[in-house]
Formats: structure tokens, sequence, C-alpha cells
């Protein structure tokens, strides 16, 4: 009889061990999956930690920490983005069956994401209407977007719009403070109604993954930051 319980535990404790080792590593792989899903990325890399690890079966976590480059969040390309989340509950039957990331409790949620000024150009190319080979200037004192637009389908100016990116209502945008055509500054409230360049919705933060809201949005040269968090204020 003490023979065959200690040859139970001692079942029990390889069991145990090799879960440490290897369970780790097959649930980063699912979960992995479906944070690619999630922000639409193929070069993504994350890291789960929870003890012991046998509890990550029942989609308890310490810690998945994803870093991800070229993720497609809305219509624009996030070039890196970087989230962290603590004691955090899964539903695994969501993550086993669909590869999808569903939460089921959260605690703390962090994340940044960067836009480079190339792909800020490639979204006004591809995104808003009339735009044609526009450049973009970053810096922390403002953005500039240079651009040749097309009105009527017929006549092309040279435009370039200084401001500054900010986050407002759910939408992170370019709001400019000083319009110039063929350059000579216009009244950006008189043109067209005021309407055409009173801002360009960059990204609906809405739809940033896992429940996080926008806190601040910091220009650097040569990129724009969005940090975010799950913080309820």
């Amino acid at each position: 009889m003490l023979k065959r319980l200690n040859l139970i535990l001692l079942i029990i404790g390889v069991l145990v061990i090799g879960a440490e080792f290897f369970l780790p590593k097959t649930l980063t792989n699912i979960v992995t999956q479906g944070l690619s899903s999630a922000v639409s990325s193929r070069e993504l890399s994350a890291k789960l930690t929870k003890s012991p690890a046998v509890l990550m079966l029942a989609g308890r976590f310490s810690s998945i920490v994803m870093d991800a480059k070229d993720a497609k969040i809305d219509k624009i390309l996030i070039h890196d983005i970087h989230v962290s989340m603590k004691d955090i509950e899964l539903d695994m039957s969501k993550l086993f069956l669909e590869k999808k990331i569903a939460l089921k409790k959260a605690g703390d949620i962090k994340l940044t994401a960067v836009i480079n000024q190339g792909d800020l150009a490639n979204y006004l190319n591809t995104s808003v209407k009339g735009v044609n080979n526009a450049s973009v200037t970053i810096t922390p004192e403002k953005t500039v977007v240079g651009s040749q637009w097309t009105i009527g389908g017929l006549a092309k100016i040279d435009v370039r719009l200084e401001g500054k990116i900010i986050s407002e209502k759910e939408k992170i945008k370019f709001i400019p403070d000083q319009f110039l055509i063929n350059s000579s500054s216009v009244n950006t409230s008189s043109l067209f109604g005021g309407t055409l360049m009173s801002e360009i919705v960059v990204l609906d933060s809405s739809k940033l993954p896992f429940g996080v809201a926008v806190r601040d949005v910091i220009m650097q040269n040569g990129k724009v930051i969005i940090n975010a968090d799950n913080k309820n204020f």
C-alpha cells in the first residue's frame, strides 16, 4: 500500500514538473496565434508566466507580455506595439477552439503603439480622398504634412499643413493649425466650409485591442507614440 502511494506521488510529481517545462511553451504558441489575430500582425512574440504552470490550463496567467511589428489596427499600420498584461484570466474555450483572445478578467493592461511618419504618409495616400504623394515629418513641436491635392478631379495644388496629433473622443486625430496652398497661408475655417481640413482621423482608438483607452499621445522625431491602459478614471 505504501509503495503504491509512493508511486502515485512520484507520478504526480513528474507530471507537475513536466507541466512547468512544457505547458508554458505549448500555451505560448497558442496564445501567440490569438494575439496575432487580435492585432493583425505576423511578426509577434509573447511570454506567459504563472506558477504553478498547470493553472494556465484554467486560463489564469500572472502576466502576458506581447511585442509585435507591423500590426494593422483600424486602417493604419502600427510599426511597433507592446502590450503588458497582469493578473489575467482568458476564456480558454475561445482560445483553443477559435484561436481568439477573450478576457474573462483583467488586472492591469498597458499598451504602447508607435506609428512612424512613413506609415502615416502611406495611410494618408490610401485613405484620405484627394491626397497624392503625401510626405509627413513628425517632431516634438509639430507634425508637417506636404501633399498634392486634386480638386474636382482636375486641378492639382501643393498643400502644406502644420499641426499636432492628439487624442479626442476616442479618435487619434491630426489637427492642422496652419494651412498653406502653393506656399500661401489660408484660413482653414473658411476653406470649403471648414470641413476639408479641420481634422484628419488617423485611428479609431476604440478599435485598440484588450479594452484599453488612450491616455496620451506623444510626438517624437519621426514617430508618434500612443499610450493606453485599462484603468478607469
